[in-house]
């Protein structure tokens, strides 16, 4: 009878993954947070809630609001990938990663309660990867780990460096080489980076996504390679990976040897996305190459397949694309303009708007004690919910919406 129970939950959840689930952060490995699916607005309203005893623990914390070095002030945070629970959808689950519980949480996306747990022994940052009746994800202790989507159950883990040396960090112990990356997977492999410091050794590597056998490591921040520091989700096109590094800007990788190809115009940041006509966009950057007053928090895109540079788009600190449009977080403005021409085509507020994500037709916007739903043809607003804290992270899977907070509470509309 356990099998048979077994058997229908994976039949269920490799049906839904077809179709509208929401398996990865930014629901691709694109991080495109884009969705076909349309919900019913008229309709929409709370489902449950869940909390969690304590709230998210980020990677750094506060705001960066003076570069001494670069002169420049009121900057936006660069790091700010963790400040609210990520998170992950897949037929009748949603996963958390907890970096205050250290674990990743399956809730039942039916009332919200919890189906299981799979601790690691420091944060996990980055929104747990369902592939193929699996959980891949990464921790500050040093490993990634793969666990069964139906009970926790580990299957593997593994370390990119084998030392389990502990160092302190903000009131707790992680390894000198934790993953921040989460672990993305693609064609039955999967991939993620380890490390913390310039100085020290940095990783990307590349194992068998069924067993954990590593298929190519690549040592970063040696042979005169120094600098590298592998922060926020991985991303990929079809035979290259991108890394974003915090401080500085991404650097790119052969995604099928793991060589070093080369680091990126523009300036750091966690926030990345590739379109879906082979864009990269990257940020929030700053300026330009002089010391001048004028230097401003902008998006670089990139051209993905061959890395050079296009464009700067200023004062933005996210973006989210179409085939025809770019929807720009640009302080509390949402400006949405023509690709093809570069026209405004509207403006919309909300108060420290943080994140996006398109179902459909129907933008929805994560901010401070709000997410709002816009109309992506106009910006008329269509629906609003009431939230405690401020929205870092949204998915939409399955008829329902999700809010993750930056006090630890998720929210779930239908």
């Amino acid at each position: 009878m356990k099998f048979l129970e077994t058997a229908i939950f994976f039949c269920l959840l490799s049906s839904a993954v077809n179709g509208a689930d929401w398996p990865t952060q930014g629901r691709d490995n694109r991080r495109s947070a884009t969705t076909a699916e349309q919900l019913d607005i008229s309709s929409l309203g709370l489902s449950w809630t869940w909390k969690s005893p304590t709230p998210p623990s980020p990677a750094w914390k506060g705001t960066a609001r003076w570069d001494a070095y670069n002169y420049i002030r009121n900057n936006k945070s660069m790091r700010a990938y963790d400040r609210a629970f990520n998170i992950s959808a897949a037929g009748n689950q949603l996963f958390i990663a907890s970096s205050a519980e250290s674990a990743v949480i399956a809730l039942d996306t039916a009332d919200g309660t919890e189906n299981w747990r799979a601790f690691a022994s420091a944060p996990i940052r980055i929104a747990p990867t369902f592939a193929s009746g699996k959980v891949y994800f990464g921790s500050d202790d040093g490993a990634i780990r793969c666990v069964s989507a139906g009970d926790g159950e580990k299957i593997w883990s593994y370390r990119a460096n084998p030392s389990k040396k502990l160092i302190p960090n903000d009131g707790r112990f992680i390894s000198l080489y934790p993953c921040r990356t989460g672990v993305m997977v693609q064609d039955g492999k999967a991939y993620a980076g380890f490390g913390l410091v310039p100085w020290e050794a940095s990783y990307l590597s590349c194992v068998d996504a069924n067993s954990g056998t590593q298929i190519y490591r690549t040592t970063l921040n040696v042979d005169n390679r120094l600098g590298h520091t592998l922060e926020g989700a991985l991303l990929s096109t079809s035979d290259r990976i991108f890394a974003p590094q915090g401080r500085i800007s991404p650097v790119s990788f052969n995604l099928s040897t793991g060589v070093r190809q080369a680091r990126l115009e523009g300036g750091g940041g966690a926030f990345a996305i590739v379109t879906n006509d082979g864009k990269l966009l990257t940020g929030p950057g700053f300026g330009n190459s002089s010391f001048a007053k004028s230097r401003k928090t902008f998006i670089q895109e990139t051209n993905a397949n061959n890395l050079s540079a296009i464009v700067r788009h200023a004062d933005a600190h996210a973006v989210l694309a179409t085939a025809t449009t770019f929807h720009f977080l640009i302080k509390e403005k949402i400006s949405t303009v023509n690709r093809s021409g570069g026209a405004t085509k509207w403006l919309g507020t909300l108060a420290g708007a943080n994140t996006l994500a398109l179902a459909g037709t129907t933008l929805f916007v994560g901010g401070k004690n709000r997410v709002i739903a816009l109309d992506s043809s106009n910006g008329r607003e269509l629906w609003t919910a009431v939230v405690i804290g401020e929205v870092h992270s949204l998915a939409i899977a399955n008829g329902k919406l999700f809010a993750s907070t930056s006090g630890g509470k998720i929210y779930c509309y239908q």
